[in-house]
């Protein structure tokens, strides 16, 4: 299976909410039928159908670590829900309040940009392969996610 390591499938997580009070909000991990073209460029880009999505669920939480080199760790997302109607795999951001500050400082000087890292078993397509099954590992705090809509938001709604 290759290795990818994915920015498009991200959505970002609210800045407002992630105040000392509530700091782990419900972020959208993935989206079935969503083109997703990663960073690893192996060929062209690829879909997750519902059915492979619904299996994807990690049965544990996965780390978020600053960049995929994965030397300093922020966190993780815990509790993966598969939510059928939405198609979308949605999960907890988990920061620990010793990494809270560290983290909101790293979002306010720009690296807000969430980036998967999984590994798939993919159908080669015409346009798109089609993923047949996902293994998510980790995630990653970057500066440039492939997808601006990948940004955690800032207070103002600014990206």
């Amino acid at each position: 299976m290759p290795e990818r390591k994915v920015f498009r499938a991200f959505v970002f997580a609210d800045f407002q909410s992630l105040r000392k009070s509530d700091f782990s909000p419900e972020v959208v991990v993935l989206e079935a039928n969503t083109p997703i073209h990663d960073s690893t460029a192996y060929d062209r880009g690829f879909i997750i159908p519902p059915d492979v999505l619904s299996k994807a669920t990690p049965r544990s939480c996965i780390p978020l670590y600053l960049g995929h080199d994965h030397k300093e760790r922020l966190g993780q997302l815990c509790d993966f829900r598969y939510k059928p109607f939405e198609k979308r795999l949605v999960a907890r951001l988990h920061v620990p309040p010793e990494k809270q500050k560290r983290f909101l400082a790293l979002l306010s000087r720009g690296i807000n940009g969430i980036s998967l890292e999984l590994h798939t078993l993919e159908e080669r397509g015409k346009y798109l392969n089609r993923a047949l099954k996902i293994d998510i590992k980790a995630a990653a705090l970057v500066d440039r996610p492939a997808c601006k809509r990948c940004r955690v938001k800032r207070r103002n709604g600014s990206r």
